[in-house]
């Protein structure tokens, strides 16, 4: 039973990066802050996922074609929200899903800078 809870756990870290990512890259951006703000939680929660993950139990290789399929994702999605114009969030449930997403960005920072420090350690 343990194994299967390891493997779930190693599954879960190393899948759920990519699945960020084609969030990133299939998602259609409402204004130009929202992408930037997007991008820097698919960037953190990346980051976060590159140093931290035990990358030997599926393949360590892998965490760079995360790095190559997370510059591709910005590149394309950077590509679309160019034609988006300017438009200012005015829902309620838009404020708030931006009031979420930065919350998780200053989380996935914290834990960033933590996983930094420790990989240099």
């Amino acid at each position: 039973m343990l194994t299967f809870e390891i493997w779930l756990a190693v599954l879960l870290s190393s899948v759920l990066p990519f699945l960020a990512i084609a969030w990133l890259w299939k998602r259609r951006a409402r204004n130009k802050p929202d992408w930037v703000l997007t991008l820097s939680l698919v960037g953190a929660f990346s980051l976060l996922a590159f140093i931290a993950t035990p990358w030997a139990m599926t393949s360590y290789y892998l965490r760079y074609i995360l790095v190559v399929f997370f510059t591709l994702a910005a590149y394309f999605s950077f590509r679309k929200v160019r034609k988006v114009h300017l438009e200012s969030p005015s829902s309620v449930s838009n404020k708030s899903a931006v009031a979420i997403k930065a919350i998780l960005l200053l989380a996935l920072l914290l834990l960033d800078i933590m996983a930094i420090s420790t990989y240099f350690w």
